[in-house]
């Protein structure tokens, strides 16, 4: 419980109703929620106790109980070695509860708990089948001109032909002759973009074409392993990213456009085809809890994502919306963990489930 403030909290507020509770005749539990002053323990048992230690600090409990009721039996009862040995040294009656002659007391009776039913079917993956998998963080990207050279070898051809532009729409045959034109000069500046405009738009292309390098995908699945389907499942997840990580769903993040050569014109969508677009994704099965930054901590942030999936049939696997992780541009970490929360709609089904992600620098 030493891990989630949240959980004391709850452990606390159970504990309390058992406060002073009468078991059977004579026996009590007794609760002591925050612990004694350590300047009010025997000067003998600060010379064998640590008080930056839980178990010291829970035996040092005992035993001032133990004076101030002298006529009480009082006994502690532990599964761990080190407090076994250290009260039973101090004095304390202690028992190893998990002894053969104290089986019988403390066995817990199964026979009328319910077991919370879990999840055990639903598996969440990385796109390999796999609960662990790799990704490199390197960005191997060339300079501005051999970029140009490799991806637009048609620029330098392009820079020396003439453009000519059509500022009058009303220009006639006759002007066209005066000016010593020729269509396909005039076809030419109609349609294709000069030099410097598109050399312009390459460049541009190239920085947000670097920058969305940064930003790796990362795919999850969810199968159902089990025989029957499930309705109504919710996923959240959480992971701690060292600062200047960042994540994003895919469709926050578009790849840049590649420029092209040719001016472009809008057409408009016809309301047909547009009905039909959003039709498709009132029907579609899955949602996405975009990704957040939940909690900024000291050296690093939790971020949290998840999905809820209406219907996931049995021996199936589903393709989730994708993440992009961004790496900065200097990161010490190696390893990128996901826990995985699952709910479901009918009472008491959860699960728990980790993934790792290896990162190769």
């Amino acid at each position: 419980m030493k891990q989630r403030k949240k959980r004391i909290r709850n452990l606390q507020g159970k504990l309390k109703k058992y406060k002073d509770k009468e078991f059977s005749t004579g026996i009590f539990l007794k609760i002591i929620i925050y612990p004694t002053k350590w300047s009010s323990l025997e000067s003998d048992w600060v010379e064998k106790l640590d008080k930056n230690d839980a178990d010291c600090r829970i035996i040092a409990e005992i035993l001032v109980f133990s004076k101030i009721h002298p006529e009480d039996d009082i006994y502690f009862i532990t599964a761990d070695n080190t407090p076994y040995f250290l009260a039973k040294d101090l004095g304390i009656n202690t028992i190893y509860w998990t002894d053969e002659e104290f089986k019988e007391i403390f066995e817990r009776d199964e026979s009328n708990i319910k077991k919370p039913k879990i999840l055990t079917d639903l598996i969440i993956h990385f796109e390999n089948g796999e609960k662990e998998t790799s990704i490199t963080s390197k960005i191997d990207f060339p300079s501005l001109e051999t970029f140009m050279d490799q991806e637009f070898p048609e620029i330098s051809e392009f820079k020396n032909q003439e453009e000519y532009a059509l500022n009058n729409e009303d220009l006639t045959l006759n002007q066209i002759e005066k000016e010593g034109l020729e269509i396909t000069n005039i076809l030419n500046s109609f349609f294709f973009k000069d030099y410097e405009q598109f050399r312009t738009e390459v460049e541009n292309y190239y920085n947000d074409l670097k920058e969305y390098k940064k930003y790796k995908e990362i795919k999850f699945c969810l199968s159902n392993t089990g025989n029957k389907p499930y309705n109504n499942v919710t996923i959240q997840i959480f992971t701690p990213l060292e600062k200047g990580f960042d994540i994003k769903s895919k469709n926050e993040i578009e790849k840049p456009e590649r420029p092209k050569f040719e001016r472009r014109f809008q057409f408009q969508l016809s309301p047909t085809l547009m009905s039909r677009s959003i039709h498709y994704l009132r029907e579609y099965n899955i949602k996405y809890i975009v990704p957040k930054k939940s909690e900024e901590r000291e050296r690093n942030d939790l971020w949290d994502f998840g999905y809820t999936i209406k219907k996931i049939q049995h021996n199936i696997t589903l393709n989730l919306y994708s993440i992009m992780i961004k790496f900065p541009d200097d990161f010490k970490t190696k390893k990128i963990y996901f826990s995985c929360g699952f709910v479901h709609d009918e009472e008491g089904k959860t699960k728990n489930q980790k993934l790792k992600l290896n990162i190769e620098i």
